[in-house]
């Protein structure tokens, strides 16, 4: 909502003097020369001339387009394009119109007319009004002044707000749930905001008139008051009367209305339903039970003849002068099928989010658009006929490229998301788009741009081109090279690892794998594996595909030896021996026995000092047993 303190203007007026008065003088001296002249002739007739010579003024305005009068009597225009205001001056004379200090920084033109010097206009471009909308002060004061004397004369103040009239509801029906009437409504609130300041919805039924205040949030949504008869939840379960329109949600400001009006389809319920804003100003819409609906109005691309679709983004066809043209077709039915042959088409432009049109023409029969030759298009369309609901809103995303570079990854992979292809206007300097966001190759290096999947380098990345045509670029690639480095991959290694080497992408290994095995006491070298644990092992044919440095782990096998238990006195006939793994647990065999001792466990040396555990020799040996 726009502050609505009134602004001051200062316009200045600097009067430059009379070359002549022709058309006076005569008449001053038919006046005077009459030796009958009273002295009651001469005041009035002195007064007259002093006004028409010594003195100007603005003595009316007009403003060229429609204005409605705020609930303060304020006249308001609204801001669907730009707005003219006309002043017409008393004694018109060249002036030099100077805009005061306050309007250095606005976009608003004033100016006389150079013909007829009795008319100064004031416009207001859609982007002034657009700040303003909701009922910002865009009147103010002019003061005229002689540039000579700086002899000031009357003021003319005017006040002026921009306010647009509440949305039309373009999207309602009168839907049934458990046999109780529900009127569902859409509030058209536009991202530019325009209508924020909508403040209330009244609802009558013909027996109850019901009042709901609301706020709208920055994001254009409608925040209802709680409790509220309102809803923004979908109750579900809605189901179409005969015949009857069926309601299409919009993206938001969707509303639903329990009326508790018990459904009988022998007699016609109507609804009206009224939206007003801060100011006052109101749209007023009926819906009822036998309303019935016109169909949407269909889109064609009028160049290649196809209808548009509405998902995603529609790219038009451009004609030969690199033009697009777009055909709204206007309907000739209803929902249910019956012929109609008053439709009227109705919509709204915007051009990359800025609109082009805020308040939607009713035109008769189809209207082709002709559209800029870049830029993307935000189009709804809906369709209105006596005695029928108005059709659903459809809403088209159109993109109007003037000419395209599109790109090829040429063995890599297009950036999701990526703008390709590049819009680029026709003889225009524009810089391509980054590489990085339109292609990408794991583990490559992008060098530049070819017309030709093996050609040569024409453009370099973020080149500005001029093009004549539409382009098809193809990236070059170069592989990267990396670092590898050797992990030995077991603690307290006492070893040399390999010296790091250099491996391009996509290439093998080759002879620059170590080709001689490291050591390591208790195992035999099992290769070079890309993960401490598990991984793939990497031989001189093995092809690099990381898109890093990266290091190769050293892996294990632990060797076997014979192990031989010996019971450790003169006479015993007990023999075991077993293969063990080194650096695992012995094994160990059922234990001997030996009368009048007992067995205390297996160790590395007969004369039993260190007790057998871990297989710490690789080379085969025998285990003694201890008696106690």
């Amino acid at each position: 909502m726009k502050d609505s303190t009134t602004r001051k203007y200062g316009w200045v007026g600097v009067l430059k003097p009379l070359s002549a008065l022709a058309t006076i003088v005569p008449l001053l001296f038919g006046f005077f020369s009459c030796s009958n002249a009273s002295s009651s002739w001469e005041e009035p007739v002195y007064d007259y001339f002093d006004k028409y010579t010594n003195t100007a003024a603005i003595e009316k305005q007009e403003i060229g387009s429609q204005t409605l009068k705020d609930s303060s009597g304020t006249t308001c225009i609204p801001s669907g394009d730009d707005k003219t205001v006309t002043f017409y001056l008393r004694n018109p004379r060249k002036y030099d119109l100077d805009l005061g200090i306050d309007l250095i920084d606005t976009p608003i033109l004033l100016e006389q007319d150079a013909e007829d010097k009795t008319v100064v206009r004031i416009t207001y471009p859609q982007s002034f009004l657009l700040e303003n909308e909701g009922g910002g002060s865009i009147g103010g004061t002019i003061t005229l002044r002689e540039h000579e004397t700086q002899r000031s004369f009357d003021s003319y103040s005017f006040s002026l707000r921009c306010n647009s009239a509440p949305p039309a509801i373009n999207n309602g029906a009168v839907m049934l749930r458990e046999g109780t009437y529900y009127l569902c409504l859409n509030i058209p609130i536009p991202d530019s905001g325009i209508h924020k300041d909508l403040k209330k919805l009244i609802i009558d039924d013909g027996n109850t008139k019901h009042t709901v205040e609301f706020d709208v949030d920055d994001s254009c949504n409608i925040q209802l008051p709680s409790p509220c008869i309102l809803t923004t939840t979908n109750p579900g379960s809605l189901e179409s009367l005969p015949d009857g329109a069926t309601f299409t949600p919009g993206t938001r400001n969707n509303l639903y209305y329990n009326s508790g009006i018990t459904a009988n389809l022998n007699t016609v319920q109507t609804f009206k339903i009224t939206l007003l804003d801060e100011a006052g100003l109101s749209s007023s819409a009926v819906i009822s039970t036998a309303s019935k609906q016109v169909k949407a109005p269909a889109l064609n691309d009028n160049v290649s003849n196809t209808v548009l679709s509405l998902s995603g983004t529609t790219t038009l066809t451009l004609n030969e002068d690199f033009n697009a043209q777009i055909k709204i077709i206007k309907p000739t039915q209803a929902t249910n099928g019956d012929p109609i042959s008053s439709a009227q088409i109705n919509y709204e432009l915007k051009k990359d989010g800025t609109d082009v049109s805020l308040a939607p023409t009713n035109l008769n029969g189809n209207k082709i658009l002709t559209l800029e030759n870049t830029g993307t298009y935000t189009l709804k369309v809906w369709a209105t006929a006596a005695g029928y609901l108005t059709s659903e809103t459809k809403t088209y995303t159109i993109n109007v490229p003037p000419l395209k570079v599109r790109f090829y990854a040429n063995g890599g992979s297009l950036v999701s998301g990526g703008q390709n292809p590049q819009e680029i206007q026709k003889n225009v300097a524009t810089a391509l788009t980054q590489a990085s966001d339109v292609v990408t190759k794991t583990g490559y290096e992008f060098t530049g741009w070819a017309s030709s999947a093996d050609g040569a380098k024409i453009y370099d990345d973020g080149a500005n081109v001029t093009l004549q045509s539409n382009t098809n670029l193809y990236a070059l690639w170069q592989a990267k090279t990396y670092t590898v480095s050797f992990n030995l991959n077991y603690t307290g290694a006492t070893g040399t690892a390999p010296s790091d080497i250099n491996v391009t992408y996509d290439s093998t290994y080759g002879s620059q794998l170590p080709t001689s095995s490291p050591s390591r006491y208790g195992y035999t070298f099992s290769g070079w594996y890309t993960a401490q644990t598990g991984g793939t092992k990497v031989t001189s044919s093995t092809t690099y595909q990381t898109a890093s440095d990266s290091t190769l782990y050293a892996h294990w096998t632990a060797k076997t030896c014979t192990v031989t238990f010996n019971a450790n006195y003169t006479g015993s006939t007990y023999s075991q021996t077993k293969t063990e793994t080194f650096g695992s647990n012995y094994t160990l065999p059922t234990a001997p026995t030996r009368t009048g001792y007992t067995f205390a466990g297996w160790y590395t040396e007969q004369a039993c000092t260190n007790e057998a555990t871990t297989v710490a020799s690789e080379s085969n040996h025998t285990l003694y047993a201890k008696w106690q």
